[in-house]
């Protein structure tokens, strides 16, 4: 297997990361699995692709990329928070909102912490970017569902 340096897999991340905010979608997803591909073990690059499922309102990707993530690593805050989200943008308020308040008031990790605390209170609307459209090129909303 190529030997990727732990650097090299951040800045792939945030590259993948950027490539979603702009609307690039199926980019994000090869850079997520590339990710994924060199870091298996790693719920990182799920986390990825559940970001770009929240994006592109695909849910139902989302959520199968966190069931992957959880069935690795049960006890991840981060992978939970993310979950609240998405539980809260299904349409799921309550259990999303109680989730992250669990996580936000119980957590030893950092990062879904703060993550889980900023999301449990935000009107659902603000939860995601808005678009107007001029960022995205026709077809590039379009991407592949496996991952």
């Amino acid at each position: 297997m190529l030997k990727i340096d732990s650097e090299l897999v951040r800045l792939s991340m945030r590259i993948g990361y950027a490539a979603g905010w702009k609307g690039l979608y199926g980019d994000a997803l090869k850079i997520f699995k590339g990710v994924g591909a060199v870091r298996p073990e790693s719920e990182v690059p799920l986390i990825g692709v559940a970001v770009i499922g929240m994006l592109s309102g695909d849910f139902e990707m989302s959520g199968k990329a966190l069931d992957l993530a959880l069935e690795a690593h049960p006890e991840n805050d981060l992978i939970r928070a993310h979950l609240g989200c998405l539980m809260r943008l299904r349409g799921e308020e309550e259990e999303g909102r109680k989730l992250l308040v669990s996580i936000s008031e119980n957590s030893n990790d950092l990062s879904a912490k703060a993550m889980a605390f900023h999301l449990k209170d935000r009107p659902v609307e603000e939860l995601l970017p808005s678009r107007d459209g001029s960022s995205i090129a026709p077809g590039e909303q379009t991407f592949e569902r496996s991952f």
